[in-house]
């Protein structure tokens, strides 16, 4: 007799033996380029050794083999994965991706635990103009660049999913990530701990094009001498939905979470301890338009908020009277609005569940059952990806945690 197991391990085989495979109807899997090693550089090009700079060198010229066999052809429209587990530490900046539309590449550690790191003297990653790459389930780290972007510069389109930034310097604009003028660039439910702008700006992030962020947690991130301790956004455009801002800072300057002159919409976040001396301890409007709406803004060192007036979507907690937001109701019967102590959990920034850090409420929150079901600042989840209301509460609360809720 023939097991079920023995035939279901003999497809998924054929399946992986494949380059391309139909995965249901109208969805084919993309070639997948192995990357079988993690040391770098490969010492003999056709060693069997398929390193992750070979395979990106493949992946960059579409049907040519660059590496003497060691890794399978790119098409164009490629995903590089990994059999391996560790730490690729750079020997020299990996090659640009220089796909062109249509073409996109992946690069994607899904079953695996990958670091790439920059040793603390190179970039990890750049994207040219018009190129697009998506960045799943990885760890950037140590990464430097003079100009800006320690862990990735990004001329083109940039997704990032499931993973983390961590310790990426630039002495100029974006610790881990440079987004310049004219891109686009999507970060969820993933984490920046520890970058740095040492002298410029933007510590975790800095924006010059589009950049949308959700379900993502910024913590520790810093612009020593500079403005934008999380994020600085110059003239782009910025939405930030169901994140965690906790204890960024720009000690020389303003905007201790956020600093922003351009377009900038806050929903369902949670900032805490974040520290601008100068002025905006959590967000500074720096000349452009802010509009926050559900969101939490607690112990903002220095001040909450700066700058230039920040718009108020309606149902927000500060902790003090910077923000503007004034006082109403919730439908919990509590205030809400400005001077309001939103009684985070005092341990702060914690594995809550999810795929990212956050900061819980205490179950006398006032922010806790306080939107109206079926408002538009009621999404049907929080950041963890756990549903709004909870179970037993009629109400949504406010921020990217909802109390009580329960793990899908």
């Amino acid at each position: 007799n023939i097991s079920v197991a023995a035939v279901g391990m003999a497809m998924l085989m054929a399946v992986a033996g494949c380059e391309s495979s139909e995965m249901g109807p109208g969805l084919a899997r993309a070639p997948s380029i192995t990357v079988n090693n993690t040391t770098d550089p490969a010492s003999t090009s056709g060693n069997g050794f398929c390193t992750l700079r070979e395979a990106i060198d493949n992946a960059n010229s579409p049907g040519t083999d660059t590496t003497g066999g060691d890794c399978v052809k790119g098409t164009g429209t490629d995903t590089i994965s990994f059999s391996v587990s560790g730490t690729i530490t750079l020997s020299s900046a990996l090659p640009a991706i220089a796909n062109s539309s249509p073409g996109s590449l992946t690069i994607d550690g899904s079953g695996q635990t990958i670091t790439i790191d920059g040793a603390g003297t190179y970039q990890v990653l750049s994207v040219n103009s018009g190129a697009t790459l998506t960045l799943n389930d990885l760890t950037i780290a140590h990464g430097y660049d003079f100009v800006g972007g320690g862990g990735v510069s990004n001329s083109g389109t940039l997704t990032v999913t499931n993973s983390a930034f961590s310790d990426n310097t630039t002495p100029n604009y974006g610790g881990g990530i440079y987004n310049q003028n004219g891109a686009t660039l999507n970060v969820s439910n993933s984490s920046f701990y520890g970058n740095s702008s040492t002298v410029g700006e933007g510590g975790g992030i800095a924006n010059l094009g589009t950049l949308a962020i959700t379900d993502s947690t910024f913590s520790e991130n810093s612009a020593p001498n500079g403005n934008g301790g999380a994020i600085l956004n110059v003239k782009g455009t910025l939405t930030v939905t169901n994140s965690t801002f906790s204890d960024n800072s720009a000690p020389g300057g303003f905007g201790g979470a956020i600093s922003s002159d351009g377009t900038l919409t806050v929903t369902n976040c949670t900032f805490s301890g974040n520290f601008g001396p100068l002025n905006g301890g959590s967000l500074l409007n720096a000349g452009g338009t802010i509009t926050v709406s559900n969101s939490i803004i607690f112990a903002g060192r220095h001040e909450n908020c700066g700058g230039g007036a920040i718009t108020n979507g309606g149902y927000n907690i500060s902790d003090d009277g910077t923000c503007g937001f004034g006082t109403s109701t919730g439908a919990n019967g509590q205030t809400i609005g400005d001077n309001v102590n939103p009684l985070l959990a005092s341990d702060g920034l914690q594995n809550n569940g999810g795929l990212t850090q956050t900061i819980a409420l205490q179950p006398a929150s006032p922010a806790i059952d306080a939107i109206p079901q079926g408002n538009a600042n009621c999404p049907g989840r929080d950041q963890r990806g756990f549903a709004r209301p909870a179970p037993g509460y009629a109400a949504c609360d406010i921020g990217a945690y909802e109390f009580g809720a329960v793990a899908p």
